[in-house]
């Protein structure tokens, strides 16, 4: 084979290699720029779904705020009227026993009192009443605050402290009555009072446990949401460390078709140009 006949041979074997280089990465390039749309569309896609996960995290969470806030309110309502309860609860219970003392101190004023003479216990030592002791029973019926049942036990010890001399027996009486039916209706209102509270609690109970119940499925909502999220934010991670991965891949291969480009523009030139030298040379 001669010189002339070897250098078209080369030549068409580098033109042929130039060509399925630059056949080859072009397909790679394509494939690559085709994976990095698909890939930023999945990334558009993502992004449009975690904007409505956001959206209903903050409706979860403002549902689980108000669940908190529904159970921190009832909780300061229940607070408020058990202490009220204890309050009333204290107040008759003080008033139940003022009438009592006070009404061991009329009966010792009875006539047919089998007390020694008219005596009465006080600070476990039998004592003659005086209208002070009388006075002193007011005062702690006057204590507490004032409501109807306590101005009418202080009503009836001022009957008896106002009299002078001896006490009318048939009055006295009378008081007596009035006093034990007294006592029998607090002792009355203190049940009632006691079971309406029971209600209140059993009530109360019932409304916390369902809004329990209901925060904890509002926190569950809330977990998988932010797991959802999580797992969004991850993909759109590796998506976007893979299109910058791409993108430096093609910018590389397109730099490597461009210098193969010139390396068989080159080598083409040459060769045309040694043609062209060996024409001029046998003319």
């Amino acid at each position: 084979m001669d010189e002339q006949t070897q250098k078209q041979s080369s030549y068409e074997t580098e033109k042929a290699e130039c060509a399925a280089f630059t056949s080859a990465i072009d397909a790679e390039i394509s494939a690559d720029q085709q994976t990095f749309d698909d890939n930023t569309k999945t990334i558009v896609n993502l992004q449009n779904q975690l904007d409505g996960y956001n959206s209903d995290l903050a409706a979860a969470q403002e549902l689980e705020q108000s669940q908190e806030d529904q159970i921190a309110s009832i909780d300061s309502i229940r607070a408020d009227e058990n202490a009220k309860y204890q309050s009333s609860v204290t107040e008759i219970t003080q008033m139940i026993q003022a009438l009592r003392d006070g009404k061991q101190i009329l009966q010792s004023l009875l006539a047919s009192s089998t007390t020694a003479g008219i005596f009465f216990e006080k600070n476990n030592i039998l004592t003659k009443p005086t209208k002070e002791d009388i006075k002193g029973v007011i005062s702690m019926l006057q204590a507490p605050k004032n409501n109807g049942y306590m101005k009418l036990g202080v009503l009836l010890f001022e009957m008896i402290a106002k009299q002078d001399g001896d006490v009318d027996q048939d009055l006295l009486n009378k008081v007596l009555d009035l006093i034990d039916q007294l006592i029998a209706q607090l002792i009355d209102n203190r049940q009632t009072m006691s079971t309406t509270e029971d209600q209140r609690e059993t009530t109360y109970e019932q409304e916390r446990n369902s809004l329990e119940s209901s925060l904890v499925v509002s926190g569950s909502s809330v977990d998988n949401i932010k797991q959802t999220i999580k797992g969004i934010n991850d993909q759109l991670l590796d998506l976007n460390e893979d299109n910058i991965n791409l993108e430096d891949k093609i910018t590389s291969n397109q730099g490597d078709e461009s210098d193969k480009e010139q390396e068989c523009s080159d080598y083409y030139h040459s060769y045309m140009q040694e043609s062209q030298n060996r024409c001029d040379f046998f003319l």
